[in-house]
């Protein structure tokens, strides 16, 4: 896996984060998600992630009792972010149009995605660790952390922001890394960024990670020549 231009893409992220936030105000960007398939040589078509989750909420608060590509989601509750994403890249797969890729390819498989996203963590590395299936965890809510940063003047939780790259192998497998950098904003309200942390498949740790794991069902082939 190369982790050099996967560590690039996560300082390009951070530049861009800055960049919101600094310049617009704007503290949480929505996530970056593109997605590139086979046969195509640049990752350059990105999924409008807003539009799309404003999309799979308004169909499950509209019809809360039928799955969504079958998946039963909580009658009262909007899909998790591992949700959307799922059935964001089932779309996808299956040939069907989403804001910012209204044409994607039929029959071709999907070769590798890329995300960005923002959470929190704790400041001594714990990570809340769940090993469950792919389905039962899609629908999980992780709010405490959030809720427990925002509220609690001692709270030992720090934002971070995280970085994948999950691509078919030449195995047909999949290869994957993770970049990940805890950040703070310090007096001024300037971001003050931790080294990240670089792992991968070529090396990976024990634990959990339920975008991962979605990621990585998407481009899994049975064989490959």
């Amino acid at each position: 896996m190369n982790t050099e231009h996967l560590l690039n893409l996560h300082m390009e992220a951070r530049t861009m984060k800055e960049h919101w936030w600094h310049e617009h105000q704007e503290p949480d960007p929505p996530p970056m998600l593109c997605v590139r398939w086979q046969g195509e040589q640049a990752m350059a078509r990105y999924v409008n992630v807003p539009e799309t989750s404003l999309i799979v909420n308004t169909i499950h608060r509209l019809m809360p009792d039928t799955p969504l590509v079958g998946i039963e989601l909580p009658r009262d509750e909007m899909p998790a972010g591992s949700a959307v994403l799922y059935i964001t890249l089932s779309a996808l797969r299956d040939g069907i149009g989403l804001p910012g890729i209204p044409d994607p390819p039929k029959d071709v498989p999907i070769e590798e995605v890329w995300l960005n996203d923002e959470g929190y963590t704790y400041r001594d590395g714990r990570k809340e660790v769940e090993m469950v299936t792919i389905h039962d965890a899609l629908a999980l809510h992780h709010g405490d952390l959030e809720a427990d940063f925002r509220t609690n003047p001692m709270s030992d939780v720090i934002e971070e922001m995280t970085t994948y790259i999950v691509r078919t192998d030449p195995l047909g497998l999949a290869e994957w890394g993770r970049a990940v950098s805890t950040f703070f904003k310090d007096d001024g309200g300037v971001i003050v960024w931790n080294e990240p942390t670089v792992i991968s498949s070529d090396d990976p740790p024990p634990g959990y990670d339920i975008y991962l794991e979605v990621m990585k069902h998407f481009v899994i082939r049975e064989a490959l020549s």
